[in-house]
């Protein structure tokens, strides 16, 4: 390979191809290199930048705008950060105007995805492409991939032959499942290329019937005795003949496989058992020694059968292979036109069989008009589809150029570690050489990187310089030693280093041979960590921090493991491994949410999510709560009234509410301790608005969940961007993520806790957790996955590895130098032992040998952890969370059931509507709320002032109150008017308060109609932290106790009632529940009220309502005085109201109790 020229900082007509190492400031390169365009006269809707994923075009898109706000500043001669100064160097003042503009039209410029760029290029060109219009974009396409691979086996296995179908089964044993993964990623974006050394199958087919017929009729009734003795005839002098002669459990089971073979349906079906391969192995190696004709014969049918079978295995796998790429690429994406409906992948390959059809050049040239300069960034990803598109349009496989675009790729091959995505390293080495072909000057690359300090550089650079090939890649990738920008020591202090410090990079063995397991390597590195957080590490002066640690897991499993041993020792971690919310406990648990709330009358349903998580009702509740329908009505109650008002609500404001009013948030909180709790609760929101998402058009209840259930169903292990989980908390905290992950972020200390193990993993399983059906990785990625996360650290880099792993493991192939390691494992773990004891001795000041831990095997003892460092202390208390309350919340106090469901201080309110043997007056909510509505209609009905006669008028309120609530009344409605009428009209005869004009007289309920008034009135207290503890003073001591967090936000509440007599404004409150008694003197008398106002705080109520009044009384009136102009609260229970003052409560504080309350409110009281 050609030596790569050096990057040098100018736009150049043509195609720039950079290849920038880790760390060396690619993303600083396509900025400077984009500034540059805009700074030549290019407006920005005409420079295109693409790079991976939509996240990446986010950071980037702002990149670019903050780049080009501080250049124009520097033009107006305003000083940049000294970080941005090398890249606005070249800008003058005459460069005002130009960047003004681009600032003006940056919301235009085109920085995209390659779906996005392909969806806007349809968009745009639709008649050039032939694009259909209207067509719905589906994020997804494994339902599509799904029905094709149905069709291809529908087409291709039905009408076979049943003993090649039986074979078949042995090629997928899923069915066509296992289809989904015939083609390797993006395999559909390059044309498919024929394998001449595979036949077509109908010669195969018949050779294998023949060979099988054969061997079936010959085998007859051949038995394990039998086959056994024709193998012993066989004792041969090849090494498979030595073997099988030693080895007598080995003869049986071959003997065992022969007789299956001899049978018409074996399993598995022939040449898919490894028995297989060794018989025609050794059938082929070793000598016939004394061995009969007739057994030869046997045999050589055995072995024409078995190497039939392959043949006709291999030419089955392409022939699938074939019609599954047929129908992927052409067929399905007619099928999907006629729906309606395209994916990504089809935007994509429109723009491909645009541009290489008949009217490509044409559709180049408006292509390359439009956008002159482009930048394609993380190009070592790319496949064949995105290759051939910016290849067509740039001209980049042609020789002849207009000489007026750049393109700009921007990549590193070494990095290439998304195959699973579809990324084909093929293409970029294509794209590369094509580069070269094109022009010899069109390869740079970045050789000075500005991540990591001076060792860790030279120490990478060393590893990967000590294998001739080290990404055995034939020379395709080469790996370049890079300088370090940084010089002098580490930033990094270590307690536990030496005066001379321990080195970048350490390798951490079990020093028992094979005897650590994956948990005990997970705990050494948690405690590692400890010791570095406990002790006095410095970085940059300061103190380490959890989020300068990060741990690079494969798989979500390792990263779960990793997060429980952290949080056991008292450290913060967050993990941001991969997965699907659909697919955890809390999508199941809202799914049976959901069946609730679907039929809230199925009493088994009902049980199920009353006992589930969310609600956590013991088994004993739900027990008594068959037995007491009081108890039944109080639980489902909310689920009735949430599935009522899911229409008005909508999904996410019925489900937030349910979750509010049965305390599901705070509980979900309160039961996980620590993380458990934010992960799921930060799940149940999530999955709240993926429900939401369903629920755009407005469908029935029922349909709706019907398709919550098939999202689960369809959901697959790795999450898109909707379904991914989300992180539940945010830094602070040792960081915790898969490789894949990693890759572009950087971080102070990297910590391998598995090394790059696993096993034979699969190329999506870190996204995943397990990988089921998928390529393993192959050699060539483990080991770019390695310099991934070699590269990473800033200071070190601790990998840990387990030595069971060491035989499969890249970071031994890459310290071998290309050297073997041995055949067996226990030689693979000598040799890597002494490989890294050699290259520790040979470079001490960059490797080193991590010390482990003091430890038993059996694990960790608590004696043996060092103290967990202590909290530190806040400069000032944390300020609660801001929130609106009201009277009802703070008097339940945050615990549900305390009073919810308490007998003793449940009121007639809280049961629906019946009315009790031998008692003439309604009772339940129904009754509460009609009573409520019938006196806001009557008392809102005429202006004030009026000549009314409230008895006149009270039948038409009560009747229009009780049509309101027809639905609920159903054929009751004539019994609760028959028992509801007399208590209104005894309501308004009642005596509130003595009447100065009229000695011994009584001020009645129904003078209020004439009154100023206003009716429902809502109020919102401003609360500055206020706490139980802060009322106390104010409320009667025998009263039960008031238990709540400190209120900082607002107090809601709804007077029923405010009127003005005389001077004085009253406020009065309705109270229709039943109180207990053995009289109705009793109940309502004035000990009976006391106790009433006591029991249910009603004098915390009495206190918000009065401070509302005064704080409105003296905001709207100017002369307001309190002596003079405030009332007071009246509390008028209903059912023992009467015209002497019979059922009233007046509270009046006195005014410095209001005026120090109001104080207290504002936090100034306290």
């Amino acid at each position: 390979m050609s030596e790569i020229r050096p990057f040098i900082p100018v736009l150049r007509r043509g195609v720039t191809l950079i290849e920038a190492s880790a760390g060396t400031g690619k993303t600083f390169a396509l900025t400077q290199l984009y500034l540059a365009a805009v700074l030549s006269g290019v407006p920005v809707e005409q420079i295109l930048v693409v790079t991976f994923t939509e996240a990446a075009t986010d950071e980037l898109r702002g990149r670019l705008r903050t780049l080009l706000s501080h250049a124009r500043s520097h033009a107006l001669g305003v000083a940049p950060p000294p970080e941005i100064l090398p890249l606005v160097a070249d800008v003058r003042p005459e460069h005002l105007t130009l960047l003004s503009r681009a600032l003006f039209d940056f919301d235009r410029a085109p920085v995209a995805t390659i779906h996005s760029f392909c969806r806007r290029v349809l968009r745009e060109y639709a008649f050039e492409f032939d694009a259909p219009f209207s067509l719905e974009l589906e994020s997804s396409d494994r339902a599509f991939k799904k029905a094709s691979v149905r069709e291809v086996w529908r087409r291709l296995v039905y009408r076979e032959d049943p003993r090649i179908v039986w074979q078949i089964s042995g090629l997928f044993p899923k069915g066509p499942d296992d289809l989904l993964s015939i083609l390797p990623p993006g395999g559909l974006s390059r044309p498919l290329r024929d394998n001449p050394g595979i036949p077509p199958p109908e010669a195969p087919r018949q050779a294998f019937l023949t060979a099988r017929h054969r061997w079936i009729s010959a085998a007859g009734t051949l038995g394990e005795g039998e086959a056994e003795r024709w193998l012993n005839s066989f004792p041969g002098s090849g090494k498979n003949g030595r073997v099988l002669a030693d080895d007598r459990k080995k003869r049986e089971t071959m003997a065992a496989r022969i007789v299956e073979l001899g049978t018409p349906h074996p399993l598995p079906p022939a040449g898919f058992s490894s028995l297989d391969d060794e018989l025609v192995e050794f059938l082929k190696t070793s000598s016939p020694g004394a061995a009969q004709p007739s057994a030869l014969a046997a045999l050589a049918g055995l072995r024409e059968y078995l190497e039939s079978a392959r043949t006709l295995s291999s030419s089955l796998r392409e022939r699938f292979r074939r019609e599954v790429h047929r129908e992927f690429s052409s067929v399905a994406l007619k099928k999907r036109e006629h729906q309606g409906v395209e994916t990504f992948d089809d935007m994509i390959g429109r723009v491909v069989a645009g541009l290489m059809g008949p009217r490509g050049e044409e559709l180049a040239r408006l292509l390359r008009k439009r956008f002159p300069v482009a930048f394609v960034d993380e190009f070592q990803d790319t496949d064949y589809a995105q290759f051939a598109i910016f290849g067509r349009i740039y001209e980049l496989v042609s020789k002849d150029s207009d000489g007026e675009t750049s393109l700009v790729l921007v990549g590193d091959p070494k990095q290439s570690i998304y195959r699973f995505r579809g990324a084909d390293l093929d293409a970029y080495v294509e794209a590369r050489e094509a580069v070269l072909k094109k022009d010899a000057e069109g390869l740079c690359s970045l050789g000075v990187n500005y991540r990591s300090d001076a060792l860790h550089v030279e120490a990478v650079n060393t590893l990967f310089s000590r294998h001739p090939d080290p990404f055995i890649s034939g020379e395709r990738i080469v790996y370049h030693p890079v300088t370090p920008k940084k010089t002098g020591p580490s930033g990094f202090l270590d307690p536990a280093e030496s005066d001379e410090g321990l080195p970048p990079v350490l390798f951490a063995i079990d020093p028992e041979g094979e005897a650590f397991s994956n948990k005990d390597f997970v705990d050494w590195a948690a405690r590692e960590i400890l010791r570095l957080l406990s002790g006095p590490a410095l970085r940059e002066g300061k103190p380490l921090r959890p989020d300068d640690i990060c741990l690079l897991v494969r798989t979500n499993s390792h990263a779960t493991m990793m997060l429980e041993a952290l949080e056991s020792l008292g450290i913060p971690a967050v993990s941001y491994a991969g997965g699907n919310v659909l697919r955890g406990e809390m999508a199941f648990d809202l799914e049976m949410l959901l069946l609730a709330l679907k039929d809230p009358g199925d009493r088994r349903q009902m049980r199920l999510v009353l006992s589930s998580p969310l609600f956590e009702v013991p088994a004993r509740e739900l027990l008594s709560m068959e037995d007491d329908p009081e108890l039944w009505n109080a639980r489902v109650d909310p689920f009735f009234r949430t599935a009522a008002d899911w229409f008005r609500l909508g999904a996410m404001g019925a489900l937030r509410r349910l979750c509010l009013e049965t305390r599901v948030f705070s509980r979900i909180l309160g039961g996980g301790a620590g993380r458990s709790g934010r992960r799921r609760l930060t799940d149940l929101l999530h999955l709240i608005e993926i429900v939401e998402s369903l629920d755009r058009d407005r469908p029935t209840l029922a349909l709706l969940v019907d398709r919550y259930l098939e999202a689960r169903r369809e959901s697959e292990k790795k999450g898109d961007d909707a379904t991914a989980p989300r992180l539940d908390t945010l830094d602070g905290r040792v960081r915790i993520l898969t490789i894949h992950r990693a890759k572009g972020l950087e971080f102070p200390l990297v910590i391998l806790p598995l090394g790059l193990s696993g096993g034979d993993l699969s190329p999506a399983e870190e996204e995943e957790g397990e990988g089921e059906g998928e390529e393993s990785e192959t050699p060539e990625e483990m080991m770019r996955l390695l310099y991934v996360a070699l590269t990473r650290a800033v200071h070190r880099t601790v990998v840990m590895l387990p030595c069971r792993y060491v035989s499969q493991s890249s970071l031994a192939r890459l310290l071998s130098g290309g050297s073997s390691s041995g055949g067996k494992r226990g030689e693979a773990v000598s040799f890597f032992r002494k490989e890294i004891a050699r290259l520790v001795a040979e470079y001490p000041a960059l490797f080193g040998e991590a010390l482990p831990p003091d430890r038993q095997r059996e694990g960790l003892s608590p004696e043996s952890l060092p103290a967990l460092l202590p909290p530190r202390r806040l400069p000032r208390p944390l300020p609660a969370p801001l929130r609106v309350e009201s009277f009802s919340s703070l008097a339940r106090g945050g615990r549900e059931g305390r009073t919810l469901f308490s007998p003793a201080l449940r009121g007639d309110d809280d049961l629906p509507w019946e009315r009790p043997a031998g008692d003439p007056e309604p009772g339940g909510p129904l009754f509460g709320t009609v009573f409520h509505r019938t006196f806001e209609i009557l008392l809102s009905s005429a202006p004030p002032g009026e000549a009314r006669d409230p008895f006149r008028e009270l039948p038409e309120a009560l009747d229009r109150a009780m049509a309101e609530s027809s639905s609920d009344l159903g054929g009751q409605a004539e019994a609760f008017r028959e028992a509801l009428f007399p208590l209104c009209a005894r309501t308004l005869s009642a005596g509130l308060f003595p009447d100065p004009a009229v000695p011994g007289g009584w001020f009645a309920f129904a003078r209020i109609a004439s009154l100023p008034r206003s009716v429902e009135r809502e109020f919102l207290l401003p609360a500055g932290g206020l706490s139980e503890r802060d009322l106390r003073p104010y409320l009667f001591p025998e009263g039960a106790p008031l238990s709540f967090d400190p209120v900082r936000g607002m107090i809601r509440g709804f007077v029923d009632l405010l009127f003005r007599q005389g001077e004085k404004t009253y406020l009065l409150d309705y109270k229709t529940n039943r109180l207990p008694g053995e009289s109705e003197a009793a109940a309502y008398g004035p000990e009976g009220l006391s106790r009433a106002m006591a029991q249910h705080r009603y004098d915390f109520q009495g206190l918000l309502y009065s401070l509302a009044l005064h704080r409105l009384l003296a905001f709207s009136r100017p002369d307001y005085d309190y002596d003079r102009h405030f009332g007071g609260a009246l509390f008028l229970f209903v059912r023992g109201a009467g015209e002497g003052g019979e059922g009233v409560v007046h509270l009046r504080p006195d005014r410095a109790e209001i005026e120090s309350l109001s104080a207290l409110f504002s936090g100034e009281g306290r």
